[in-house]
């Protein structure tokens, strides 16, 4: 076992791009409990800290299959899809969720886990009451196959949220149960340390307004690029540069056009890696001044800036668990 563990930390150590072959490496693994500790290591963000002794204890294994269980699915929807689009268009973006208020539409948000949403900390600055979080739904008009209405345990805004400005625009809400993984409902893979370029293509998804004043039912799907960081200060200057700092970032056509807008808000913004090919979550929808207006680009929450947060706190629970079953 030790020697194992050895040799997946130095292929994890490589890069999260290699994710794919360290999870098909780890399922080669002869011994039982080897495999299943080795692919406990392999999920990547997931990390579960089991030991080589307590992979059989019921506990450990749960929670491991629900972790690694998505990342070979995404591994192997990578291998069958080239296009982002068509895959968001065929899985009805498997990680996009709508957080519910006395069942209309309150907040979109993003499956980080099979227990855990992202989302953006404004929708609950002036609310005392607790939404229940919708995945695998795509037309708000009526139930879908793959539709899971689960309830909420609990949610954690950032400490440093500032809700004047927006920045550190980002919480978690922890379901009360793990949502059941397919093809249709599946979490996002979380971003590496390195930001995508200016320029780099990336959609985002929700059932917002598509313009201010123009509501629809049915997620869609907006395509849209990074904007340099000092073309969207000049641009947003009339608001005050001050605004933006660098929790945020621009995305949008400077010319203007659809955007993201009322409804939208703690929806996912994502791109595709271009050297491992994963589906990445880049963004989160934060605010705006007006809805796809000329000169004035979406913002939104830098998810990489609060990777340490995220997995801090979903790993704290982790571990609780495994500290109360143990």
């Amino acid at each position: 076992p030790q020697q194992g563990r050895g040799r997946l930390q130095r292929v994890c150590a490589l890069s999260v791009s290699g994710l794919c072959e360290v999870i098909s490496r780890a399922q080669q693994e002869a011994d039982e409990g080897e495999r299943s500790w080795l692919l406990s290591q392999a999920c990547g963000f997931y990390k579960c800290h089991c030991t080589p002794a307590q992979v059989n204890r019921d506990l450990c294994i749960r929670i491991m299959g629900e972790s690694c269980s998505v990342r070979v699915l995404q591994c192997s929807l990578l291998n069958t899809m080239q296009n982002l689009e068509s895959l968001l268009m065929q899985f009805h973006w498997p990680w996009l969720v709508n957080l519910r208020l006395d069942g209309a539409l309150m907040c979109g948000g993003v499956l980080v886990d099979s227990s855990w949403v992202l989302t953006a900390a404004h929708c609950f600055t002036s609310q005392h009451w607790t939404p229940c979080s919708v995945v695998g739904e795509f037309d708000l008009t009526k139930t879908d196959p793959d539709e899971q209405i689960m309830k909420v345990s609990r949610i954690i805004t950032h400490p440093k949220f500032n809700p004047k400005t927006f920045n550190n625009d980002i919480a978690l809400v922890e379901l009360s149960s793990p949502v059941i993984l397919s093809e249709r409902v599946t979490p996002v893979c979380l971003p590496s340390d390195l930001d995508p370029p200016a320029g780099t293509p990336c959609l985002v998804a929700g059932w917002g307004s598509l313009y201010e004043g123009k509501k629809i039912c049915i997620a869609h799907i907006l395509e849209k690029e990074l904007s340099n960081i000092t073309q969207c200060l000049l641009k947003m200057s009339a608001l005050g540069k001050e605004l933006l700092t660098n929790t945020m970032f621009c995305a949008g056509y400077l010319s203007g056009g659809i955007d993201s807008c009322q409804g939208d808000s703690g929806g996912p913004l994502i791109f595709q890696d271009r050297l491992s090919g994963r589906f990445q979550l880049f963004g989160v929808t934060s605010w705006g001044d007006g809805c796809g207006e000329r000169g004035k680009p979406g913002v939104y929450t830098r998810v990489t800036a609060f990777s340490d947060w995220v997995m801090t706190e979903i790993q704290s629970e982790f571990l609780n668990m495994l500290h109360t079953h143990y």
